[in-house]
């Protein structure tokens, strides 16, 4: 009776364990797979990703089953791209140095990644697809290369502690809800002239961009002037003093 009972429970175990694999809900230590028709990656036990080959990055999560065990990114080569949805809910990646010569950053390319911190966006990228930092609630700061000339909808949703972002003089629209829900956003920093800024077309759903402060290349030389009067009026008071005491 115990030993049909033994037999009962580690069938059952069996049968779960075949489960979970059909699941797919279980990554193994060294995993590899292909990421893009001549790009491959392999993940050690120590949760390093590391991304080898050349050309395009597909585009969906090649390593989904894998997400949760992903902790840092190494890139061995330049990807042309980082595909759409390949970062996706990777909740334990840190930090990722996006290497220079990457082009796209694809939709929802990092989107959920909740523990994100920072990511190193590399002056070659031209354009950023929708929601790719999505719901990244630890993203702090992120610089916007020179090349990108539109923010596209939801880029920053719900990225809590965001609380400041540097954007490009070339930029020319901010979508639809890109700061929606960045509630910790203070400061943005923009790479050209107040004229320049408000130049930028600005879509609804951004009234945390509305709250924070723009600062802008020229506002010095704006402020410049003004000082400049200030000490201007100082001297001519105190030249009517001396000029008082002068005709006594």
């Amino acid at each position: 009776m115990k030993q049909t009972k033994k037999a009962v429970s580690l069938l059952l175990v069996l049968v779960l364990l075949l489960g979970a694999l059909s699941a797919g809900s279980v990554c193994f230590a060294a995993a590899r797979g292909q990421c893009g028709p001549e790009m491959y990656w392999v993940l050690d036990d120590n949760g390093l990703l590391t991304i080898s080959g050349k050309g395009r990055m597909t585009d969906a999560s090649t390593w989904e089953n894998c997400a949760s065990a992903i902790r840092t990114v190494k890139f061995s080569c330049v990807p042309e791209n980082i595909g759409a949805g390949s970062f996706e809910h990777c909740v334990n990646l840190k930090t990722i140095a996006i290497p220079d010569g990457v082009k796209t950053i694809g939709i929802q390319a990092f989107v959920g990644c909740t523990a994100l911190e920072s990511v190193d966006l590399p002056a070659s990228v031209e354009k950023i697809g929708s929601k790719a930092f999505g719901g990244c609630s630890a993203l702090k700061s992120v610089t916007i290369p020179e090349k990108v000339k539109e923010l596209p909808p939801y880029l920053f949703e719900n990225c809590a502690a965001l609380t400041s972002v540097t954007l490009p003089q070339g930029l020319s629209e901010i979508g639809f809800a890109v700061f929606r829900g960045c509630t910790a956003l203070k400061d943005v920093y923009f790479g050209g002239t107040r004229a320049q800024w408000n130049a930028v077309q600005t879509e609804d759903d951004n009234a945390p961009l509305a709250a924070a402060t723009v600062h802008c290349t020229d506002d010095n030389q704006v402020k410049r002037p003004i000082i400049g009067r200030i000490v201007a009026a100082i001297r001519r008071f105190f030249e009517r003093i001396l000029s008082l005491f002068t005709r006594r």
